[in-house]
């Protein structure tokens, strides 16, 4: 008796193959059109060629037993709602980062956006032990690890920009040095970084290791697709990193600069509508978390 199974993998693999010689076809005619643009051109064409390779699945949509069991097993199974960020009070306000989640951190510049981002990567990667990607457009790869092994080590920063570094500090240097050497956090510091390019890391990193977070410092840096002002391409950018979040599963923590509406205030303290730039960001954050440092304006 014939086996079955063998004419429907023969289809399907002839299906798979139409559809990638016509997603080929396609990628011809988009690299030899003249208006093709490189920065959002080459990941239309992977996202092609993803979804002609990609193995078939279940696009259904699911019943409510199946999503209420589902909800079921995540109680049992999982101690907490979401990532934590190590700051014990912060988690009890928040009960975690959840997977599609946008989370906005956002202050003046010389508040402390990028230091707590950084440290919320730090926490996942090693206390957690799960992977992190952190795309600085702000600061180097070496200027974000110095930051973590000053803070991991509890030794001044100052001292280690100045490389004035004490006999008795080396010993805790070289053991955040091991710690954060372990740790599975992945920085990309591309200048200039879009979120097509942002997309094509984490698919890459998918193949070996997915990553469990998303870190952007800062949204205001990322290269924004073209339009008719400054403000819909912010919104452009906050409404494409909740999609990030919603398309891998994972949540995303993004700084934000805010405009001078703290520093116009009596007690200096921000509000939401200090968001700069664009009110879209407010829209599609899931989470605002706004910072405010007494010793920032008052020394």
């Amino acid at each position: 008796v014939p086996d079955p199974s063998w004419h429907a993998r023969r289809i399907a693999g002839d299906y798979a193959r139409r559809n990638t010689a016509a997603v080929l076809t396609t990628a011809l005619d988009l690299v030899t059109s003249p208006g093709f643009d490189p920065a959002t051109g080459f990941e239309h064409i992977r996202e092609l060629v993803e979804g002609a390779t990609a193995p078939p699945r279940d696009d259904g949509l699911r019943s409510m037993n199946t999503i209420v069991m589902d909800v079921l097993h995540s109680l049992e199974r999982e101690s907490e709602r979401g990532l934590t960020t190590g700051i014990r009070d912060l988690d009890d306000g928040l009960c975690g980062f959840a997977p599609g989640e946008l989370v906005l951190i956002a202050a003046r510049p010389g508040v402390g956006k990028s230091v707590l981002a950084a440290g919320i990567a730090a926490h996942v990667t090693q206390d957690l032990g799960l992977p992190v990607l952190l795309c600085s457009l702000e600061m180097s790869a070496e200027e974000i690890t110095t930051r973590l092994i000053s803070a991991s080590a509890r030794v001044p920063l100052w001292n280690l920009l100045r490389r004035q570094i004490a006999d008795a500090e080396w010993p805790r240097i070289a053991k955040a040095a091991d710690r954060i050497s372990d740790s599975p956090l992945v920085i990309d510091d591309t200048p200039g970084a879009s979120l097509a390019h942002i997309r094509s890391r984490l698919r890459a990193l998918a193949r070996s290791s997915p990553a469990r977070m998303l870190v952007v410092d800062y949204l205001g840096l990322l290269d924004a697709p073209k339009a008719e002002n400054r403000q819909v391409a912010v919104a452009g950018l906050s409404r494409g990193l909740k999609l990030i979040a919603r398309e891998f599963g994972i949540p995303v923590l993004a700084a934000a600069q805010l405009n001078r509406g703290p520093e116009q205030r009596t007690d200096k303290r921000p509000q939401l509508s200090d968001l700069r730039e664009s009110g879209a960001q407010e829209q599609d954050a899931n989470i605002v978390i706004l910072l405010h440092r007494e010793d920032a304006y008052n020394r």
